[in-house]
């Protein structure tokens, strides 16, 4: 019985920080798919407004997130861990003009885009597979 509490209460204590973590960074938890729901997939073409680098907090790392001007008005877009999308050689400036792929949804009481592709000019950002898998959470070794 003793063994079955603590089994419990870890799980429950997983289940919370992992959704505490994905409500303020969908884009970067860890392996997961945080918010994303292919369903939910749109297009939209803006221009960056500000991009922010959000630091690591509670040991989950850091992301790269864009304030984007689209025709519905400013949205917030999370693009990915800051490691990965350096790595990419990838850089936003404001101004920029995007084309995002990627799925709609709530993450802290306000709509912002969880992003899967962005195309700026000639170059393309994929950030996850088509069944919203983030390429940087290492299940993609050997494709």
């Amino acid at each position: 019985m003793k063994t079955w509490i603590i089994a419990f209460g870890v799980v429950a204590m997983t289940a919370v920080a992992t959704s505490t973590y994905a409500q303020h960074c969908a884009c970067c938890a860890g392996s997961g798919f945080g918010n994303y729901n292919v369903a939910a997939e749109t297009t939209v073409t803006g221009t960056i407004d500000e991009v922010r680098t959000m630091g690591p907090s509670g040991g989950a790392m850091g992301g790269v997130h864009l304030m984007v001007n689209t025709p519905s008005g400013l949205t917030e877009v999370h693009v990915g861990p800051t490691w990965y999308v350096s790595s990419k050689n990838m850089v936003f400036e404001k101004g920029d003009t995007l084309t995002i792929v990627g799925s709609s949804t709530i993450v802290a009481a306000k709509g912002v885009i969880i992003a899967r592709e962005i195309t700026k000019g000639a170059q393309t950002l994929a950030l996850r597979d088509a069944s919203g898998l983030p390429l940087w959470a290492g299940h993609h070794h050997g494709r």
